[in-house]
């Protein structure tokens, strides 16, 4: 087992990322999900080996633990395929072929596990991809049920999206007084229609057929059809909301990642690439082809981020490894609708937001915001530029002493030399006393 370090590329749609190293870790079995804590360490499901390894930034070892077992062994585990983290740290697994989640503390001590084969609620066949909401509750691809099932942390039962017995019939579902951990229980229904698919506003299909991967980002959770090729997103409640990726030439996707801006990373196994869509399900990044160098794939299947967003993680399942890219040069934060920071002592709040639209063609408008608190001088400097790919300055868009308020520039895709600029990934920069947030735009001819 090697764990190598500094495998990191600069990714844009229309070059190959270069090469530093392209080995974060390597395996000698099919490496199929990755995630992150809080503390950026990286969580790898060795499925092939039966193994859950958990590695630094840099990439050392710091933790393996598991063996091949066919029953309900509290360590060991029959193709584990899903792993998430808590915010206690506690790691979680979906045991796949032993139909079964079992919950380890940081150490990898086994602290319990619930499930069983079966469609009923709480039972799964082939459970894949888990995830939690803010809210702590766990979320499982119920892969072979064709759903997905929600859970609190002890392992009650929620609520299944969509809601179905293993015919695919509709119907009412039992869903746990959240109010109480206990009976009595109420009914709800999800609206299945009685041949087993659901309909939006929009008559698109919410059915899920064989969800491998899951992702959340506040009251949105985003699940891989691997079947249909697509990805369903839904809202904590259940609720469908709307698809991405369909007609984009997914092949069997696996898993997904939705990042702090609400851009979506999809692992298109059947491709051998990776794709993000943006938030209003454009896709603005595909890279990667069938290979063994550095920013090939074969066959990747797992996908996660650092807790900033600034680097990707890739199983790249059938090559054996698991390579790291850089998605931003800043790290950032959430926030709902855009992207924030304190400045200096704590006496300046200012926000970037997304430039809409994204992609563009012509023009783009880039808000943010500044607020400047009593106590100190009521306007500060601040300053917002255009980057290209190379760190090189394109278009300074504003550069002066501002007070508090909501602003908004426009770029029209020129440079300082009034050029028109080629198309491709660029970067907004906001400098408020030399704290700098980071957007970054798409340009498309």
């Amino acid at each position: 087992m090697n764990a190598d370090t500094n495998s990191i590329w600069f990714i844009s749609p229309t070059q190959t990322p270069p090469v530093v190293e392209p080995e974060f870790a390597t395996f000698s079995s099919y490496p199929i999900d990755v995630t992150t804590d809080a503390l950026n360490y990286v969580y790898v499901t060795d499925t092939d080996a039966d193994k859950i390894w958990k590695f630094s930034e840099s990439g050392d070892s710091l933790l393996a633990f598991g063996y091949h077992s066919t029953g309900h062994d509290t360590i060991g585990f029959n193709k584990p395929k899903g792993v998430a983290i808590d915010d206690s740290g506690f790691i979680w697994v979906a045991d796949c072929h032993n139909h079964c989640i079992k919950k380890f503390d940081a150490g990898g001590n086994f602290k319990f596990m619930f499930g069983q084969h079966g469609h009923q609620f709480g039972e799964f066949r082939e459970p894949c991809g888990i995830a939690f909401d803010e809210a702590g509750y766990l979320w499982v691809c119920d892969y072979k049920n064709d759903r997905v099932q929600k859970f609190d942390r002890w392992g009650n039962f929620i609520l299944a999206v969509p809601e179905r017995d293993k015919y695919g019939k509709g119907g009412t579902l039992d869903i746990i007084d959240e109010d109480s951990l206990s009976p009595p229980f109420k009914q709800v229904s999800i609206g299945v229609q009685n041949n087993g698919d659901t309909d939006d506003e929009d008559g698109m299909k919410c059915n899920l057929r064989r969800p491998t991967g899951i992702s959340i980002l506040g009251e949105r959770v985003y699940v891989t059809d691997n079947k249909q090729g697509w990805i369903s997103i839904f809202d904590t409640a259940g609720n469908h909301i709307t698809i991405i990726g369909q007609n984009t030439g997914l092949k069997k996707p696996w898993d997904n990642q939705v990042d702090n801006e609400g851009n979506l990373i999809v692992a298109d196994v059947g491709n051998h690439r990776i794709v993000e869509f943006n938030q209003w399900g454009f896709p603005i990044l595909v890279f990667g082809i069938q290979g063994d160098s550095a920013g090939q794939f074969k066959k990747p299947y797992g996908v996660g981020l650092s807790s900033d967003g600034k680097y990707l993680y890739v199983c790249d399942t059938y090559n054996n490894r698991v390579q790291k890219f850089l998605m931003r040069f800043e790290p950032q934060r959430k926030l709902k609708d855009g992207i924030m920071a304190w400045g200096n002592k704590s006496l300046i709040f200012y926000a970037l937001n997304q430039n809409y639209p994204n992609p563009f063609t012509k023009k783009t408008s880039i808000g943010f915001t500044i607020c400047v608190q009593e106590g100190r001088e009521q306007t500060v400097p601040v300053s917002l530029k255009i980057y290209d790919i190379s760190g090189r300055v394109v278009k300074t868009l504003i550069n002066s002493q501002l007070g508090s308020g909501r602003y908004t520039a426009v770029w029209n895709g020129y440079d300082e030399m009034n050029r028109r600029v080629s198309s491709g990934v660029y970067f907004c920069e906001l400098n408020v006393e030399d704290q700098r947030l980071t957007r970054k735009l798409i340009l498309v001819k």
